[in-house]
């Protein structure tokens, strides 16, 4: 019995999914349990890149850092806004405000272009250099060290099955649930 609580409060998908399961008839009880412990394991990811992001002496956010890694890694750590929000997946207003945070916080600017003055462009300012100098080789690590003891084969088919999961997720037309009191 013991043993029974170690295990359900060490892998709550288990107890959660076996819920599931005894209560409604027609769920995929695997599939419950696999879909909980994706779950876990992004909050287990946030928590380790907050963890991370605090030994750096820095608050970021995950889309902070992606807009920052992006700069990082484009030509003389200068892209247009419409670049970055294209690497970074968000949506117009989401990136304005990422970088608006960024600016003034004083890790980037914003030039408008020579040649079209319709196009904004950022750079990061000398800050935003020595943060992603130190922030982008430290999250590479630890997206690294996430996933030691895989074997390449292993990486390679975990990467098509979380494809696979996202895709499904995204294209779920789930049928509307039943009207609450």
């Amino acid at each position: 019995m013991l043993k029974d609580m170690a295990t359900a409060i060490e892998r709550p998908e288990e107890s959660i999914s076996a819920l599931f399961a005894a209560n409604i008839s027609t769920v995929d009880q695997a599939a419950i349990k696999v879909y909980l412990a994706i779950l876990d394991s992004g909050a287990a990811h946030r928590s380790a890149q907050s963890r991370l992001f605090h030994s750096l002496g820095t608050h970021r956010t995950q889309g902070r850092f992606a807009v920052l890694r992006a700069l990082y890694f484009a030509e003389n750590g200068t892209l247009t806004q419409r670049e970055i929000r294209h690497d970074v997946r968000v949506t117009a207003p989401n990136i304005s405000q990422l970088i608006d945070a960024l600016e003034r916080d004083g890790m980037v600017q914003r030039k408008v272009g020579q040649k079209d003055r319709r196009v904004t462009y950022v750079e990061l300012t000398p800050k935003g250099w020595q943060l992603a100098d130190a922030l982008v080789p430290a999250m590479a690590r630890l997206m690294s060290n996430s996933l030691d003891g895989f074997t390449d084969e292993e990486k390679a088919r975990f990467h098509e099955f979380l494809i696979r999961f996202r895709r499904n997720v995204e294209g779920n037309s789930l049928s509307p649930a039943p009207r609450l009191p």
